[in-house]
């Protein structure tokens, strides 16, 4: 510290340096990390969603003793889903663009699909990629395959 003449600064800064890049790295982390559980999240609430706008479907069906569920409407899901999200769609992807007309993250267009056959008990999956970015320049992007469940469980 009495060291008038600023070389022996040169240290600090290199360390000051490297603790700001190791925290803008870990920073773009927990942003990535959270706009994957955010995905899943809502994509689970629209599910849930799903399946109990169908289960008026599937609770006269077991009134009647079938308890039968013959397919699942992809598209209405679809729909939902990215309207819940505000997703754009382009070309067999669905795109979630920033307020600056950048691009958040892309995902294929969910799979849903029956767990089991003749009940209500779907299975939505798709893949998400996150680009991730350093120094405003983008590095690298992140895949991540996303799986969510839900099902009708009738209580008597």
């Amino acid at each position: 510290m009495k060291n008038k003449r600023g070389d022996g600064y040169i240290g600090t800064c290199v360390m000051i340096l490297i603790l700001c890049m190791i925290l803008s790295i870990f920073i773009e982390f927990v942003a990535t990390v959270n706009v994957i559980r955010i995905s899943e999240r809502n994509a689970r609430i629209v599910l849930d969603s799903f399946v109990m706008e169908n289960s008026i479907e599937i609770y006269d069906s077991i009134k009647t003793g079938t308890d039968f569920t013959e397919v699942v409407d992809v598209e209405q899901y679809i729909s939902k889903y990215s309207e819940y999200n505000s997703l754009d769609f382009n070309e067999n992807m669905l795109y979630c663009v920033g307020d600056d007309g950048e691009e958040l993250y892309r995902q294929t267009i969910p799979t849903v699909r029956l767990i089991e056959e003749n009940r209500l008990k779907i299975i939505a999956e798709y893949t998400i990629t996150v680009p991730l970015y350093f120094a405003g320049q983008q590095v690298t992007e992140v895949t991540v395959p996303i799986t969510v469940t839900s099902k009708f469980n009738p209580k008597f």
